[in-house]
């Protein structure tokens, strides 16, 4: 549980850093990076711990890096590669959202530096969307859990 703890609370710091950024205006580079790296971690919660197909067997992954060093073992994909592949398989709702934030977030740091007003606001409008998905799945999980 102590991993799934700290997922949240490192996705809520990045979501008041997104907000704080695209308030003071200026920053929408910054604002459309954490809004993506809040993403991450949302996800991350929202996931782990997770049981998959390891070949014929099913493996239980108590954290991201579990489950990326037991299908990426020799770091051939990037983390994110691996993330966005992880996404589409088993939170097919939001690929889309987590697709676009990610592109968003490449451009933002790595091609072109400059991000428009309208992008940083689809990109939270796409982090709250991430948010929202995940929380729900988490509270209807704890539900059953504790029925």
């Amino acid at each position: 549980m102590q991993y799934k703890k700290l997922r949240l609370e490192q996705a809520e710091h990045n979501l008041d850093a997104c907000i704080k950024f695209d308030s003071l205006g200026g920053f929408a580079d910054w604002a459309v990076t954490t809004a993506f790296y809040s993403s991450v971690h949302y996800v991350q919660y929202k996931l782990f711990p997770m049981a998959d197909h390891n070949g014929s067997k099913m493996v239980m992954y108590q954290t991201f890096s579990d489950y990326n060093t037991a299908f990426n073992p020799h770091n051939v994909q990037s983390r994110h590669t691996v993330m966005l592949n992880l996404v589409k398989k088993h939170a097919k709702n939001i690929e889309p959202e987590y697709r676009m934030l990610y592109d968003n977030c490449l451009t933002a740091r790595y091609s072109d530096y400059r991000v428009s007003t309208a992008v940083a606001l689809l990109s939270k409008e796409n982090l709250v969307a991430i948010k929202s998905y995940c929380n729900q799945t988490n509270e209807a999980e704890n539900e059953k859990v504790t029925k």
